[in-house]
């Protein structure tokens, strides 16, 4: 075995590595003298490139990856085998995303607003647990006067019960009715 003098990058000191470690893929090898120098000068900047891989915003943008390209992810069914993507401005790195997207606020996920389509800027929204579950593939969605809402919404916002919406929708299939019924039927005159 041949062996190949070298200077340690961070502490000068000559030292000896055989000669077909060089040869590695571990661009390290042949750099330091020791581990304890390896550690001490090794480049970290790829790591600290945005100082931010320690944030629940990068932790976002990792797991919004996982789900769709991980084959091995127990959600993978759910994102991927579906055909959601990451648009190629996320997938190229983490501070477009956060340029886009911003500081991931405390109480919030990331939720996608149209459920069948990727993850971009503009499908995409911080959004709290409620807000999530009501925008769920499943979700039961009502458009009254051009606007579409879960039927949950628009049970809180008439103060309507949802069970009343969705037996309504049944019995007369009339959307505007669904809602506006409600006001004609408390608006009749008594007898």
């Amino acid at each position: 075995n041949a062996w190949t003098d070298r200077v340690c990058t961070y502490c000068s000191k000559s030292f000896k590595i055989m000669t077909y470690k060089l040869h590695d893929k571990n661009t390290e090898r042949g750099k330091f003298c020791s581990i304890h120098c390896a550690r001490k000068g090794r480049d970290y900047s790829f790591i600290k490139k945005h100082g931010l891989a320690m944030t629940q915003t990068y932790h976002a943008w990792q797991a919004m990856k996982t789900r769709c390209y991980n084959k091995n992810f127990h959600a993978y069914p759910n994102y991927g085998a579906r055909g959601i993507t990451v648009c190629e401005r996320w997938l190229a790195s983490f501070e477009n995303f956060y340029e886009d997207m911003g500081e991931k606020p405390c109480g919030k996920s990331l939720d996608r607003i149209n459920n069948d389509k990727g993850y971009s800027k503009e499908n995409c929204r911080w959004a709290t647990n409620e807000e999530q579950q009501r925008n769920r593939r499943w979700a039961k969605l009502l458009t009254y006067k051009g606007v579409t809402k879960p039927i949950a919404e628009w049970a809180e916002i008439t103060g309507i019960p949802y069970r009343t919406i969705l037996g309504r929708l049944k019995k007369f299939g009339n959307k505007d009715f669904v809602i506006d019924g409600h006001k004609k039927m408390r608006s009749r005159p008594s007898v």
